[in-house]
């Protein structure tokens, strides 16, 4: 940290990405679908604002495995 001029403005993207979570109520880069609650009582299914469609968990690590098999 003796190197950085302005220390505190090395975290400030990821402290603009939390807020944004806040404020949008899901991950950013959540790629599952989530329900979320509306103000109506019923709910919202959403996704987070940066996820990539179709990216799901056990592709990932199908294609992973594949890879590499010696992966857990």
């Amino acid at each position: 940290m003796n190197n950085y001029r302005n220390p505190w403005a090395v975290d400030m993207w990821s402290l603009g990405c939390v807020i944004l979570e806040i404020v949008i109520g899901v991950p950013l880069w959540m790629s599952l679908p989530l329900l979320v609650p509306s103000k109506h009582g019923s709910w919202l299914q959403k996704q987070g604002l940066f996820a990539v469609k179709g990216r799901l968990f056990p592709e990932i690590i199908k294609k992973q495995r594949k890879v590499n098999p010696s992966i857990e």
